[in-house]
């Protein structure tokens, strides 16, 4: 069990083991509001988050039903807006709500389950109540919020699940507790094999080893 964690933090954190906001390390909005052929998901989807044109507007910064349609999309990011709607859009669930902490939690839904009730009780203050800057700097900074994320989201029904059967002799375990962090899905396959791959990795560099004491 400990090393399914240790692998899922590694594979999030691309090894460093500290809690950081996807996106800090060089992906524009243009990363999040896309989906791509290669299977990632657009973060601009009704039901996981709220749409980007509904938003702008609420927000006052865009009127023009083309426009709204054009937020509202998850195949083609508005680059040509103005930088007003930039920062706007900065504000919105698609890219407020990207992947944050050891687990990189993302999509509201996701947020409100797992992160909402910490900050509450640490700094008494709601995921929508903060901007974007805030919210990450809460995560990134308050081991008191992103090592309860992770207590959270592991407490999860089908967590639990995969996590029970990590103390099982099963090849396929590590794979599906990738899926339960990546999501079933091919890329999820994808990331799940990683997962499985390393498992194996280690496991074989231990074998044989002995550990000496003192």
């Amino acid at each position: 069990m400990f090393l399914g964690f240790f692998l899922i933090f590694y594979n999030e954190t691309s090894g460093g083991l500290k809690p950081f906001a996807e996106g800090d390390r060089g992906k524009g909005l243009k990363y999040f509001f896309e989906e791509t052929p290669g299977g990632k998901a657009s973060y601009n989807v009704k039901g996981e988050n709220r749409r980007a044109g509904d938003q702008l507007a609420e927000m006052g910064l865009i009127t023009d039903k083309a426009d709204i349609e054009a937020w509202n999309g998850t195949k083609h990011f508005p680059s040509n807006a103005s930088q007003r709607v930039l920062y706007g859009a900065a504000e919105c669930d698609f890219h407020k709500y990207r992947g944050r902490g050891l687990l990189q939690i993302t999509f509201r839904g996701a947020y409100l389950d797992h992160v909402e009730p910490i900050l509450q009780s640490v700094l008494k203050m709601g995921c929508d109540d903060c901007t974007d800057a805030e919210l990450t700097d809460a995560i990134f900074k308050h081991k008191t919020i992103y090592f309860p994320m992770v207590k959270s989201y592991c407490n999860t029904r089908r967590a639990r699940r995969r996590l029970e059967a990590l103390s099982q002799e099963d090849t396929d375990t590590y794979i599906e507790w990738g899926k339960v962090v990546a999501g079933d899905t091919p890329a999820g396959t994808i990331y799940g094999k990683w997962v499985q791959y390393r498992a194996d990795t280690i496991y074989r560099e231990l074998q044989g080893r002995t550990v000496t004491v003192g």
